[in-house]
């Protein structure tokens, strides 16, 4: 995909974007994201000539979009995964350690966390550290919930880690606990209360007193745990 950069003004500010054509696209369209910045889509055979109007016509929403953008950098560590960079895990940090080879993998030793990618460019070591990390999720969540289930009792069917945007967990009807592998990048603490919330569902499948009782009778001291989520969940990326 033959990519430029080029930059035009949007009242009065400098607006550096990245043209990328490909032989896919159906039309011209735009997008815009912490680390790659703004974005246009340009079809085969469509001329560039178009990218300016195209822009100054969703200048506002460019504006608006890049305005939020900058206020999340700010909060959101702008992680190399570098050989010698750290990343989080449960409230501790962890050095990179990075050496080629395949297949993709990771493990901790101390306070080191090997990586084995193909290659060392961020994207290999990115997917190399997600599945540790997803691993990692379900040993973790899974070891909680089986703990807490059996306590009180709240009997569960399994456990899922997905890679949800929006959601950092979820209770189904049938009893399936859903959890982000995110969360391995939070406190322990945070990582403790959610399966608390959703274990909590089992009982009571609302956001009612009976439900946030039985929160508070699971993880005492939850709504420090779920502040800190509201205020810094954003930043819980690699």
């Amino acid at each position: 995909m033959e990519e430029v950069r080029r930059e035009i003004d949007l009242e009065g500010r400098r607006v550096p974007y990245l043209i990328r054509r490909s032989v896919r696209a159906r039309y011209l369209r735009a997008d815009i994201g912490l680390r790659t910045g703004l974005r246009v889509t340009l079809p085969e055979g469509l001329n560039e000539a178009r990218v300016e109007a195209f822009l100054r016509s969703r200048r506002r929403w460019v504006l608006r979009a890049l305005t939020r953008l900058e206020r999340l950098a700010s909060i959101i560590p702008d992680r190399s995964l570098a050989h010698g960079t750290t990343v989080p895990y449960l409230g501790a940090t962890l050095t990179l350690n990075l050496s080629v080879g395949s297949p993709a993998r990771a493990g901790r030793v101390g306070d080191s966390l090997i990586v084995h990618a193909p290659r060392r460019t961020r994207s290999a070591v990115r997917a190399a550290l997600e599945v540790w990390y997803r691993g990692e999720a379900a040993r973790v969540l899974g070891g909680h919930a089986r703990e807490m289930g059996a306590h009180h009792p709240l009997p569960y069917k399994k456990i899922v880690i997905r890679d949800q945007k929006r959601r950092w967990g979820s209770c189904s009807s049938n009893g399936t606990l859903s959890f982000n592998w995110r969360l391995m990048l939070a406190p322990a603490e945070v990582a403790h209360y959610l399966v608390a919330h959703e274990l909590s569902h089992l009982a009571h499948p609302d956001h009612s007193r009976r439900f946030w009782a039985k929160v508070a009778e699971l993880c005492p001291g939850f709504r420090d745990q779920e502040r800190w989520l509201k205020r810094n969940g954003v930043s819980l990326v690699l």
